[in-house]
């Protein structure tokens, strides 16, 4: 699933790279790899949720962690919330464009608590509120991770929810994701570690052959050739170049 953002954003990326999932000591870099009590402590499970929205911070991000296991945890412990509204707030920081209705349809309807994924996915699909071109796509939940695809009336949006698992298994999609502060961590990437985009990037030649590149990336909630902010082309590299000397 794409996700959109706000504004426009340039990385430098020198001889030492930053990724969207940063290396640390070899591997690769998630919020679960921070240092616990002396190593000694014992995982604690818990879940990520994160909202990519224009009014979410300069980055179009919000991440909040929440003290469920799993996705199915989550939505059984809010089920019967006399106010979702209230409650999602206090929940995720902040307001889910539709994220009440599936709470509001269990208490008008009387839906019974769902014991399972599938049954989850099942009321999901039936009674969560999207919009969309083609909504039968926009909901997407598996056993870790439950991903939402929606507009405001005016711009596409996306939220996620995601489990300790989910993260551990695909650091290289999803550090960057759940990573809630800026800059990235200091000392994350190894060193002489070299960067792979993984996704086709246009080259813009500006200057000679240099080992440093700078890649900028369009973020916008805007897009009047395609009326769709998730779907914008991808990033340009300029080899060659670092930040002061483009």
């Amino acid at each position: 699933m794409s996700i959109g953002g706000l504004g426009a954003a340039t990385v430098r990326l020198g001889r030492v790279h930053l990724l969207p999932a940063v290396l640390l000591a070899g591997r690769a870099w998630s919020p679960l790899h921070a240092p616990r009590d002396g190593n000694r402590s014992p995982r604690v499970r818990r879940m990520y949720f994160v909202s990519r929205w224009r009014e979410e911070s300069p980055f179009s991000k919000r991440v909040v962690t929440v003290p469920d296991a799993t996705v199915l945890d989550w939505f059984r412990r809010g089920w019967d919330g006399d106010d979702p509204d209230e409650w999602i707030d206090g929940e995720l920081g902040g307001h889910v464009y539709g994220l009440d209705s599936i709470f509001e349809e269990a208490r008008k309807r009387n839906l019974p608590r769902p014991e399972s994924v599938d049954e989850l996915r099942e009321l999901l699909n039936e009674h969560l509120w999207v919009e969309g071109d083609d909504e039968s796509t926009f909901i997407r939940l598996g056993e870790h991770a439950l991903r939402v695809r929606t507009d405001d009336d005016e711009v596409d949006l996306a939220y996620y929810f995601v489990d300790d698992e989910a993260a551990s298994a695909s650091p290289d999609r999803l550090a960057f994701l759940l990573h809630d502060t800026w800059p990235l961590a200091a000392g994350a990437v190894a060193p002489n570690a070299v960067f792979n985009p993984g996704v086709p990037v246009r080259t813009v030649r500006l200057a000679p052959r240099g080992p440093g590149s700078v890649f900028s990336v369009r973020l916008c909630w805007e897009s009047p050739d395609t009326d769709r902010n998730l779907d914008l082309a991808g990033a340009m590299r300029f080899p060659g170049l670092t930040l002061p000397n483009l």
